[in-house]
């Protein structure tokens, strides 16, 4: 496998990795974020003082990680705000059917 191949299939098992992320937790995506951020940064301040294909390949791709962490914890903060929603018609609609027993067991008596 020429050396092309080899970085072609990490970008591509890095990126596969990426629909994970939507069931992550926060930590677990801002670990990801960081390991990225610094991934980026040892790339930039390496020992290469040119950029050369490949290194603007893993740029790219860290840089798609970063992205699809922030998407992904967009996507989990409405998804949390959904389900507090949820959990609150669910207690006030609780509320409702107990006072409505309680008048019907009232009105009984």
């Amino acid at each position: 496998m020429s050396s092309g191949e080899e970085e072609d299939e990490e970008n591509t098992s890095a990126v596969a990795g990426l629909s994970d992320l939507s069931r992550a937790t926060s930590r677990q995506i801002l670990t990801r974020a960081n390991e990225s951020a610094r991934t980026i940064s040892w790339v930039v301040e390496g020992p290469t003082s040119k950029l050369n294909k490949a290194d603007l390949a893993a740029i790219n791709t860290q840089l798609s990680v970063l992205m699809e962490a922030e998407v992904a914890s967009k996507a989990w903060q409405r998804e949390r705000s959904r389900v507090q929603k949820a959990e609150a018609e669910a207690k006030e609609v609780k509320k409702s059917a107990m006072a409505a027993a309680m008048r019907a067991s009232e009105a009984a008596a």
